[in-house]
């Protein structure tokens, strides 16, 4: 089964692709938020992994434990590796536990290469969905 993968044009920006199947619920989240035409209102999406837990804390709290015990996460999307230039916030759906870690796991791993050395080194981010 193919896995996230994640490479950097020329001008810089990382293309993200997601093989949607792959993760079930989880990658139709991701495809349904960011693939269509709904994805302009995040406008830009840079990644930013400092500071994701106090972002994915603040974004999933008022769904706190409504899930626990079913086999369910809340997923944030985008994530709460990525920030955004747009005024609304992440959109938290419960999909499969399963799912939802296996992607992030792969996509933590795809993004593992591109350093970012501080807090104001954006690195600008785009997604694609097989």
């Amino acid at each position: 089964m193919s896995k996230v993968t994640a490479v950097e044009r020329e001008d810089g920006v990382i293309i993200v692709r997601i093989p949607v199947a792959a993760y079930g619920d989880a990658g139709l989240h991701w495809r349904t938020v960011l693939g269509g035409s709904g994805r302009a209102r995040f406008g830009s999406i840079y990644l930013q992994r400092f500071d994701a837990t106090e972002r994915r804390e603040a974004s999933t709290y008022y769904l706190k434990g409504i899930w626990e015990g079913t086999g369910l996460d809340r997923d944030e999307c985008p994530g709460a590796m990525f920030i955004f230039t747009g005024c609304v916030g992440y959109d938290v759906r419960e999909v499969s536990a399963h799912m939802n870690r296996k992607l992030g796991s792969d996509m933590r791993h795809a993004l593992s290469r591109f350093e970012q050395p501080s807090p104001s080194v954006l690195r600008p981010v785009e997604f694609e969905f097989e």
